[in-house]
């Protein structure tokens, strides 16, 4: 996905059951990163193993065509992507407060 001209959002979360629909979760969290081109309106979601930045940049550098803008939260792991050929902005790393920067970037609005 993505490319010159395109916007791409990504981020990640842990899927995670509830036991008996209470609060507390149940261990063995999954997590996914999520990449979504603006642009053309499509995404994909993976499985990762790991939310560290030796986890997901290979799999954004395989998924997501160089020269994209990227946008993403300011989670360590997405620190550098500009070394790699893609315009990277950050919005609010903090999401119970705001999904987007001043300046309109964000990973999702509620």
């Amino acid at each position: 996905i993505g490319g010159p001209g395109h916007i791409i959002e990504i981020d990640e979360s842990a899927v995670t059951k509830r036991k008996h629909n209470r609060r507390k979760t149940i261990k063995n969290s999954q997590w996914v990163l999520g990449m979504y081109d603006k642009s053309i309106k499509q995404g994909i979601i993976l499985h990762v193993v790991r939310r560290d930045k030796v986890t997901m940049i290979p799999e954004i550098l395989k998924h997501v065509n160089r020269g994209s803008e990227v946008w993403s939260d300011m989670w360590k792991a997405y620190h550098g992507l500009s070394n790699h050929g893609y315009s990277h902005k950050t919005g609010n790393s903090n999401h119970s407060k705001e999904f987007k920067s001043a300046d309109g970037v964000g990973t999702g609005a509620p």
